[in-house]
């Protein structure tokens, strides 16, 4: 199982060096993932180091008009009634994430609001 999520550099002896980096843990090693893997300096908070992984996410954003479909689906947006018209991809370390929207909330705000990058989990 892999678990991603912000953690503080430690030094030899554990102790917290108070820089935070995106990661992923299995196998008895972490390792640093998406932009924080690429030269990264770090950073002050854990909330510094989300907000670093969810740009490099958002990055990756594809919005694309959904080929005819059965059943129709709705947006996913919460309150949202309307029928799932674009296609919504973004990738993170996990595997590509796939949303229904309609052409309301077709935009780069409302996918960042639907990706969550804090601690994640998965195989």
């Amino acid at each position: 199982m892999r678990y991603y999520d912000a953690r503080e550099k430690c030094d030899a002896n554990g102790n917290g060096l108070g820089v935070f980096h995106y990661t992923c843990s299995h196998d008895n090693r972490t390792y640093r993932v998406g932009p924080c893997a690429e030269g990264c300096d770090g950073h002050k908070t854990k909330k510094e180091a989300y907000a670093h992984y969810k740009e490099g996410v958002m990055a990756t954003l594809k919005l694309s008009e959904k080929k005819e479909q059965w059943p129709k689906v709705k947006c996913e947006v919460e309150n949202c009634n309307n029928e799932g018209e674009v296609e919504a991809i973004v990738r993170d370390d996990l595997s590509p994430r796939k949303m229904s929207l309609c052409i309301d909330h077709a935009n780069e705000e409302t996918v960042s609001k639907l990706v969550n990058t804090g601690y994640m989990f998965g195989s």
